[in-house]
């Protein structure tokens, strides 16, 4: 299994627009509708309004290049550009 963690930080309150913007173009229905993805969920701070955290978990590096190819992947990488200061990404085989 592969996890990806992906912390965001969102200046100026602008979490909840991204957030919503990544719902609203229907990212997290089609990254299930993937089959390897077992976990895409994003998770806000309680301590800082600006950061964001996305948990992500598929079942082997098949579905996570599989999910990379995806035009939805590209999606939120241009929704991104319009809310994102700055991300770090963090990876862990278990």
């Amino acid at each position: 299994m592969i996890v990806i963690n992906v912390y965001y930080d969102i200046p100026n309150g602008k979490r909840e627009e991204f957030m919503t913007a990544v719902r609203d173009a229907g990212i997290l229905d089609k990254v299930y509708a993937e089959g390897g993805c077992r976990k895409y969920d994003f998770y806000p701070s309680w301590n800082n309004e600006n950061e964001l955290l996305l948990v992500e978990r598929y079942d082997n590096a098949e579905a996570l290049e599989f999910h990379m190819a995806q035009d939805h992947f590209k999606a939120i990488q241009e929704i991104e550009k319009k809310y994102i200061g700055g991300i770090d990404v963090q990876r862990f085989d278990v």
